[in-house]
């Protein structure tokens, strides 16, 4: 004879959540038990930008915070504008758990116009990186017609 069996999906959901949960705080969160290396190859910091396009430059907007200036690098390469930098823990002893992300990072921006490599400047302040990249502008010219 066969047996029917009702199946509650938010048993598996609470499940699902549960282990999730407890992964993510013994992946994600230090305790007294881990040491200082440990807990530095678990974080990586992923810093977010914004692109804003105006009609002769594009302004590109990293937020960097408790990154210092000394540790980003900024470089032009065959379309392809590169942000590295590092953003470095400063442990306590007394550290029971942390949340905030931390390491070597890098960021690329592939430019789908022609741009000014030579006139892009960046200004950073306040945990923010601005970055100007100039448009190339074309020129627009008469061309002569001439008679053979």
């Amino acid at each position: 004879m066969p047996v029917v069996v009702t199946w509650d999906p938010s048993k598996d959901f609470k499940h699902l959540e549960k282990e999730l949960y407890k992964n993510f705080v013994r992946h994600n969160c230090a305790t007294k038990s881990e040491t200082k290396e440990e807990t530095t190859k678990e974080s990586t910091f992923k810093p977010t930008a914004d692109i804003y396009s105006e009609p002769d430059y594009y302004i590109i907007s990293v937020d960097l915070p408790g990154v210092s200036k000394e540790n980003i690098s900024l470089t032009f390469e065959k379309g392809i504008l590169t942000l590295r930098g590092e953003r470095i823990q400063q442990l306590k002893d007394k550290t029971v758990r942390n949340e905030k992300h931390f390491g070597a990072f890098e960021r690329k921006f592939k430019m789908t116009t022609e741009i000014q490599s030579e006139s892009i400047t960046a200004e950073f302040s306040n945990g923010e990186l601005l970055i100007t990249v100039p448009k190339k502008v074309s020129e627009e010219r008469v061309i002569t017609i001439s008679n053979n």
